[in-house]
C-alpha cells in the first residue's frame, strides 16, 4: 500500500479519500497541515501508486487496513481521522471499532450509512457505474471516466475546478492502470459498508471527541438538478452531529462534492479546530 507522510509531531492526522480517490486530491490540505501535525494519506489497492489486490473493500476491512498501516508506519494514536465521501464510512467504522485510538473526526461531504435506504437514484448510480466499468473496452476509458466525473460532481463543479480532478484520474491510470478494477470493487462495497456502519452504530458508542461535518453547498442552490437529494444528504449530515456533544456542522457554500479541492482552506481549518480541541491543543471541548 502506498502512503504519503508529511510533517512531524502530534497528532497524526489521517486523510481517507472517497471512491477512486488518491493522495493527490489532499495535496493542499496536507501541505497546510504539515507544519502543525503529522499527516498520513494513502492510495487504496488499485489507485495511484498502490497495486491492485482482490480483497474485501467494506468499511470494516478498510478500518482494519488503516489501523495496520498506521502501526506499520510507527505512528501512535490517538488520531484525528478525516474521511471524504465513501472514506467517511471507513472513518466512522474505525472510530466505532477502535474508539480509544481516536482524538477527533472530520467528515467531508461524507457518505451516510442511511443515505441509500429507499433512494433509487443513489443506488442506480452505483449499478450504472459498475455496468459502465464492465463495458469500458467497448465504450472507451475516457468516456467511462467522464461519466463517473459527472456522477461524482452532479453538475456542481465549474470547468476550472474540473481540471485538478481530471488530472488526478489521469495520473492514477498512468501509475498502474488498475483504477477501473479498484472502482468496480469499491462501488460493489458501498451498500454493504453502509449496512456495516449502521450495525456498528447500533452496537457501540461513538467516542466523545470533537467532530466536524462538512457538507457541499452547491447542490443546495435553487438551480441544482437534484436539490431534493442534496437536501436529504445535508439532513443526514446534521444527524451525524448526534455522534458527539462536541460536533459542528458546516456548509461549504463554494464547493461541489470535492470540497478538499474546491475549498481546501475550509477543510484545513476544520481539522485545525479539531486539533485545538484535542488534548494536543491544550483545550477541553
Amino acid at each position: 500500500m502506498h502512503a504519503l507522510v508529511r510533517g512531524t509531531g502530534k497528532p497524526t492526522v489521517f486523510l481517507e479519500s472517497g471512491a477512486g480517490g488518491s493522495v493527490l486530491e489532499w495535496s493542499a490540505v496536507a501541505e497546510a497541515l504539515s507544519s502543525q501535525a503529522t499527516v498520513v494519506c494513502r492510495d487504496r489497492p488499485g489507485f495511484a501508486w498502490s497495486n491492485y489486490v482482490d480483497r474485501d473493500r467494506s468499511a470494516v476491512a478498510a478500518a482494519q487496513d488503516i489501523q495496520e498501516l498506521l502501526q506499520a508506519l510507527d505512528r501512535p494514536g490517538p488520531y484525528v481521522l478525516v474521511g471524504h465521501s465513501l472514506g467517511g464510512l471507513h472513518v466512522l467504522a474505525y472510530a466505532l471499532m477502535f474508539p480509544r485510538e481516536v482524538a477527533g473526526v472530520v467528515l467531508v461531504d461524507s457518505a451516510h450509512n442511511r443515505a441509500y435506504e429507499g433512494q433509487w437514484l443513489l443506488r442506480s448510480m452505483i449499478h450504472v457505474m459498475r455496468g459502465l466499468i464492465l463495458l469500458r473496452p467497448l465504450l472507451g476509458k475516457r468516456f467511462v471516466r467522464d461519466i463517473y466525473f459527472r456522477m461524482l460532481t452532479s453538475g456542481q463543479t465549474t470547468p476550472a475546478q474540473m481540471t485538478p480532478i481530471l488530472n488526478v484520474f489521469s495520473l492514477m491510470d498512468e501509475a498502474n492502470g488498475h483504477w477501473f478494477k479498484g472502482m468496480y470493487d469499491e462501488f460493489g462495497s458501498v451498500i454493504r459498508s453502509a449496512s456495516q456502519v449502521t450495525e456498528l452504530r447500533r452496537l457501540y458508542a461513538f467516542p466523545q471527541v470533537p467532530v466536524r461535518i462538512i457538507s457541499q453547498g452547491r447542490g443546495l442552490e435553487a438551480n441544482s438538478p437534484h436539490k431534493a437529494m442534496f437536501e436529504r444528504l445535508v439532513s443526514l449530515h446534521s444527524e451525524l452531529c448526534s455522534l458527539s456533544p462536541y460536533s459542528k456542522h458546516l456548509i461549504a457554500d463554494q464547493s461541489g462534492h470535492m470540497v478538499q479541492l474546491d475549498q481546501p482552506d475550509l477543510v484545513t481549518e476544520a481539522i485545525l479546530e479539531v486539533i485545538r480541541l484535542c488534548p494536543f491543543g491544550g483545550q477541553t471541548p
